[in-house]
């Protein structure tokens, strides 16, 4: 839950950023351009189209990325999993879990497969097995103890 906090204010942090600059471009063209100009002002609506189109992409690209890497980077945990205590490990050995496998581990979360799938796959499990986990061969669990 805490890895979707974070990329959800990833989200609207950029979001705030690239609406204060569409405002501030909007308030711009209108004061410098006569507003009886209509091209100039549709060559503004091009930038800010551009704008948003580039606001998804690096959204849709850097959320993609932390999705897919989160478990493998940042000392083997997600923040997510940092601030909770947990850290994922090898089912068969209990040692935490390699690149490869935390990799392979999130490629359910990256292409979309439903989280409501996932969630009631979760609550099912006596072990708390996701479909990713079953792939991999992984398991989180709790390094508080």
């Amino acid at each position: 839950i805490w890895d979707f906090v974070i990329c959800f204010s990833f989200i609207a942090v950029l979001g705030i950023i690239f609406h204060m600059l569409d405002k501030a471009f909007a308030d711009f063209s209108v004061k410098v351009f006569n507003p009886a100009d209509t091209l100039a002002v549709l060559e503004g609506a091009g930038f800010l189209a551009n704008l948003s189109k580039t606001f998804v992409f690096i959204s849709v690209g850097v959320i993609g990325f932390y999705l897919l890497f989160r478990d493998a980077l940042f000392g083997r945990r997600s923040l997510g999993k940092r601030l909770a205590g947990l850290r994922v490990v090898d089912r068969m050995t209990k040692n935490p879990a390699g690149f490869g496998k935390l990799v392979v581990r999130n490629l359910t979360v990256v292409t979309l497969v439903p989280l409501v799938i996932e969630f009631i796959l979760v609550l099912a499990d006596h072990k708390g097995l996701r479909i990713g986990d079953r792939m991999a061969r992984t398991q989180v669990v709790d390094t508080t103890f």
